[in-house]
């Protein structure tokens, strides 16, 4: 229906803004303490003009794929729709935003029940937002005539406040506020205790809230506060997160996490701005502290949270934690229940028939409690095949405690390799290398022999290889990486370890040579997708190439504190 895509767009229009001027009424005085989930955006208008004149989307607007979307009919419209307040109030967008969002927008929910929902959008400027509600309503009331809607847009006016429903959307002008709600209830409390005829607890009053905001930087744009005590209540999260958490493998994945879920009473998240860089952060007031055994394996106790990033040449991602599997293992009767635990040393039984011989636990035991995953574009190939698909390369690092866990590893690699070439009858050919003083097991697909699981030759974007480098094993999906790893761990890290679990970093330099290195894919999906001539997808890609190219770095990066929490997102930009 055009008069929802309409209505849609107004409300669009007075959700984004706020700076300067003389400081509005805070929204958060509408929320009741009664709220399980709060979002405010504190200054709208700050995040649309640093999204808007962010000279990376000014280069993205130039790429004919983004610009379709700003030439779309819903985009037009709204562009349309924008110019006519614009006239009609005598402001630029700015102006409005600022006038009519200038205190901030809050969305509040109750999920338990007697469940709700509210807006709260609170204006710096009144008069102006008494005009713009009106203008709004009689927009509203000529498409619906024009769409010969029957149901009309009903307005009241309850002690000289103006209020208006549609449906099941209840809407009140309140102190300079629009506020809208899915409960009459929720309303009529509202402008009770505007009125002074009922008491309103505000959701500012709440110790576990007020605690939150303190955890919220002045900086932040967004911001939301999630009550998990009464998450922790509801049925559904009750039998589901349960059942989730026998899962041995999630335990393993995310144990550290689940426990700290399981205990927070409460997790907020923020997004901020620091010039160019931007932040998420996800934080919860528990951590090391009142851990369960999990903490054994994801905590390191004297050791490093996670060892340096590795980055060789063309690297668009890298992966650094820590684990400790024989601690695992070691303590899997204080993780796991009995059941589990049996099950875990069936299948550590089980496990050395394909092991040759080497228990489960053994390897765990012999590993180090670091590992780290690189990722990176090939720069060449030893094969002449080109494959129809091509894949990055990656690799696996792990440390030693033991290093019997190397040679156990190397008897056990050998066997699998064996064996596979057997069973594909893929032509695998085993080949020992020297490089920097390291031996490498090299492994390459024959070309002049066909491999019927195969048809596309997507076996030879690997030659896989494992190498011993000092207390590090490596085992990497192309030689050429694996050389470059070697280097790379014997050439030693300026950065230090760090307390952080877990680190993953994004390259866009990166990304943009894996671009590169397949411009022709990516051009010839541009003429088919768009139909661009083949000279203007070339220019296209390139145009896409550079701007990935300035994206920077994204960060990703876990934290446990002793009574704390913390995931973060940066991206840091590679603007000029």
């Amino acid at each position: 229906m055009q008069f929802r895509t309409i209505l849609s767009l107004a409300v669009a229009l007075i959700i984004p803004a706020s700076v300067g001027g003389q400081s509005p009424k805070d929204p958060l005085r509408f929320v009741p303490s009664q709220a399980e989930v709060v979002v405010k955006m504190e200054r709208p208008r700050a995040l649309l003009e640093a999204v808007e004149t962010h000279e990376l989307v000014q280069e993205a607007l130039k790429i004919s794929g983004v610009r379709e979307l700003y030439d779309s009919t819903n985009y037009r419209r709204l562009n349309q729709l924008i110019a006519y307040f614009e006239k009609e109030l005598g402001k630029d967008k700015y102006e409005l935003l600022d006038g009519l969002t200038g205190g901030g927008i809050v969305f509040a929910a109750k999920f338990s029940k007697p469940n709700a929902v509210m807006l709260a959008v609170q204006a710096k400027d009144e008069a102006l937002l008494r005009r713009f509600a009106k203008m709004l309503h009689e927009l509203a009331e000529k498409e619906l005539a024009r769409l010969e809607v029957k149901e009309p847009i009903r307005k009241t006016t309850y002690e000289g406040i103006d209020a208006y429903q549609f449906g099941p959307v209840r809407l009140a002008l309140i102190d300079g506020a629009i506020l809208l709600t899915n409960e009459d209830r929720v309303l009529k409390h509202l402008l009770h205790s505007h009125l002074g005829k009922e008491k309103l607890e505000p959701i500012t009053q709440s110790a576990s809230f007020r605690e939150a905001r303190k955890t919220i930087p002045a900086t932040a744009h967004i911001w939301t506060w999630l009550d998990m005590e009464a998450v922790h209540q509801l049925p559904n999260y009750k039998t589901g997160f349960e059942a989730a958490t026998q899962d041995p493998n999630l335990t393993i994945l995310a144990g550290g996490l689940v426990d700290v879920i399981k205990r927070t009473p409460y997790v907020t998240a923020h997004v901020a701005q620091e010039k160019n860089d931007w932040r998420v952060r996800v934080h919860m007031p528990r951590g090391r502290n009142g851990m369960a055994p999990i903490a054994k394996m994801v905590l390191p106790q004297k050791d490093p949270g996670s060892l340096p990033l590795l980055k060789p040449p063309r690297t668009f991602a890298s992966l650094s934690y820590f684990m400790d599997l024989g601690e695992f293992w070691k303590h899997k009767d204080k993780i796991f229940n009995e059941k589990q635990a049996k099950s875990l040393e069936a299948a550590e039984k089980q496990s050395a028939k394909f092991l040759a011989g080497v228990k489960l636990g053994t390897l765990f035991q012999q590993m180090g409690n670091h590992q780290r995953v690189v990722f990176t574009t090939p720069a060449s190939s030893p094969y002449k095949t080109v494959p129809a698909t091509k894949i990055p390369s990656f690799a696996v690092v792990l440390d030693m405690r033991d290093p019997q866990f190397g040679k156990s590893m190397n008897f056990i690699l050998r066997g699998a390799a064996l064996f596979g070439t057997f069973a594909s009858k893929s032509g695998l050919k085993m080949v020992e290398e020297q490089h920097a003083g390291c031996n490498l097991v090299c492994y390459y697909f024959a070309e002049n022999k066909p491999f019927e699981g195969d048809p596309n030759g997507v076996r030879f974007n690997f030659n896989p290889c494992f190498v011993i480098v000092g207390d590090q094993l490596v085992m990497s999906s192309t030689v050429e990486l694996g050389k470059d790893l070697i280097d790379e761990i014997r050439r030693g890290s300026k950065d230090a370890p760090q307390p952080a679990t877990m680190r993953t970093r994004l390259y866009a330099t990166g990304a943009a040579q894996a671009l590169r290195a397949g411009e022709e894919q990516v051009m010839t999906q541009l003429i088919l997708n768009q139909a661009l001539p083949p000279g203007a997808a070339r220019e296209e890609v390139r145009r896409i190439i550079a701007l990935v190219e300035r994206l920077g770095m994204v960060g990703f990066e876990v934290n446990y504190g002793q009574n704390d929490y913390r995931f973060d997102v940066t991206w840091q930009t590679g603007t000029k």
